[in-house]
């Protein structure tokens, strides 16, 4: 089946909506987006659409149920998505060493660990 949309553009997507990426060690393509009373996971990315909207369905009534407020999801149209930065130059040799090893781009892998510094840093302050 083809697929419209990317991987990549789920996850930003359920993360607008709160939800987090677990994946497991060891290469295996199954994940779950966690949320907060809330988790769905699929085998596929074919059935993973529909569990993410039931999900969000049940999650949604689950709230207004309990009678709290449910915020709207950030405004990403005032952001460019683009960061230019300067580092110094034996940083950008080991980002690129490690993203070849990893066998993705380097910005690929830069957005991962920005991603997973800030999920830590997020963590630390609650």
């Amino acid at each position: 089946m083809d697929h419209d949309i990317h991987f990549e553009d789920i996850v930003k997507v359920m993360k607008e909506y709160g939800y987090e990426i677990k994946q497991p060690k060891g290469g295996s393509s199954r994940c779950s987006f966690v949320k907060p009373g809330c988790m769905t996971c699929s085998d596929s990315l074919d059935d993973l659409l529909e569990l993410a909207k039931d999900a969000k369905e049940t999650w949604i009534l689950g709230i207004l149920e309990d009678g709290k407020e449910i915020s709207l999801p950030s405004d990403l149209q005032s952001y460019s998505g683009q960061l230019k930065l300067r580092i110094p130059k034996k940083i950008h040799r080991f980002l690129s060493i490690h993203a070849k090893e990893e066998g993705i781009s380097m910005n690929q892998y830069c957005l991962y660990l920005l991603a997973k510094n800030d999920t830590e840093y997020k963590k630390e302050r609650r």
